[in-house]
């Protein structure tokens, strides 16, 4: 059976739990020399943000760093140290060019490498996901409400004042007040971007004004 050979996906990288391990130093403590060796190079330490979990099942941060940082870092160990992490460099460098999945089987500390990385790079995604899972729902309430939706409600679900949410929607030109009105109106479109000014959608769309908050409209479903 002729196997194909695999591209590599990501630019090489080494994450503060690898060198950490090879090194037989707390991942604490790389972490710290980590991120003091970011900030003196000028560098945004969240640029090489990742992941992993450790021995608890529980997700940590950890950094992702390229050759270069990798080196300076380590550039104060005993030589011993080093000559770890250039031969682990000179291991994930390879990876950079097709691999041939037989030699990773073949090679533990290959397939371990392979195999870290992109479980660290899985792991960022679902922290992502995890940090936009909250304006999500929050859209989806909006989304999905039966028949109306008070401008209260709306910025409660967006977790925004409702203030705030009324004067971003009344500069944009999307909610007008009428001449002598006491509620706001939402703007009727023709088919483009632009409001039609003096329009209204589906009715007036208003509701009782609420002490403290100012008056509020409905959000009609077309």
């Amino acid at each position: 059976m002729q196997l194909t050979k695999i591209e590599a996906a990501y630019p090489a990288t080494m994450s503060t739990v690898e060198i950490a391990d090879l090194t037989g130093k707390r991942h604490d403590h790389v972490l710290r020399d980590a991120d003091k060796m970011l900030a003196e190079l000028g560098f945004n330490g969240p640029n090489f943000g990742g992941v992993y979990v450790d021995a608890k099942g529980e997700k940590r941060r950890c950094l992702n760093l390229p050759k270069r940082e990798t080196l300076i870092l380590v550039s104060g160990y005993s030589i011993e140290l080093r000559a770890r992490i250039i031969d682990r460099w000179q291991v994930l460098e390879a990876g950079s060019a097709p691999v041939d999945p037989m030699r990773v089987l073949n090679d533990p500390v290959a397939l371990r490498g392979l195999l870290s990385n992109y479980s660290e790079k899985v792991l960022a995604l679902e922290a992502k996901v995890e940090e936009q899972r909250a304006d999500v729902d929050a859209l989806n309430t909006i989304a999905k409400a039966d028949g109306s939706l008070c401008l209260t409600d709306a910025a409660k679900a967006l977790q925004q004042r409702p203030k705030a949410l009324i004067d971003y929607m009344k500069s944009h030109g999307w909610i007008y007040r009428r001449a002598g009105g006491d509620h706001w109106v939402p703007a009727a479109y023709d088919g483009g971007d632009k409001p039609c000014a003096g329009r209204q959608i589906g009715g007036d769309g208003t509701c009782p004004e609420q002490p403290g908050v100012g008056p509020c409209l409905r959000r009609q479903r077309r």
